[in-house]
């Protein structure tokens, strides 16, 4: 014997009342609904009512009625964009810095060539008063 007919031997369906069915290629909701379900179940513990091959309609609850809970494998938190982000930027920032000191050689040399020219020379240039 398997498994899985060692453990159908305790799957009970639940009554047809509990149950969506499909009439006329219609799919109708079940007679009781999941509140109603629950407070019967709820009540049924309370009263002691509960037993193998139960009825519904006399209050009775039976546990092979139970839909087992399906098991959540515990994720690590998505955390915020930053977070996550954060090991890709600095290594974008560590290949920045590693060509930083070219850069900053490239431009004082580039800043020595342009000669600085007084603001107000600038204003007669552009202004069309004097030539250079």
């Amino acid at each position: 014997m398997n498994k899985a007919q060692h453990l159908a031997k305790f799957y009970v369906p639940r009554p047809k009342s509990m149950l969506p069915r499909k009439v006329n290629g219609k799919w109708k909701s079940p007679d009781l609904s999941r509140r109603q379900i629950a407070d019967l179940k709820k009540r049924a513990y309370a009263n002691n009512m509960v037993k193998v091959n139960a009825d519904w309609k006399k209050g009775e609850w039976d546990p092979r009625w139970e839909i087992p809970k399906v098991p959540t494998v515990m994720r690590p938190p998505k955390g915020t964009k930053f977070e996550r982000n954060r090991p890709q930027r600095m290594a974008k920032i560590k290949e920045a810095l590693a060509e930083m000191d070219e850069k900053i050689n490239d431009q004082k040399k580039r800043n020595k060539k342009i000669p600085k020219v007084p603001y107000f020379e600038r204003i007669l240039r552009d202004q069309g008063i004097i030539d250079k």
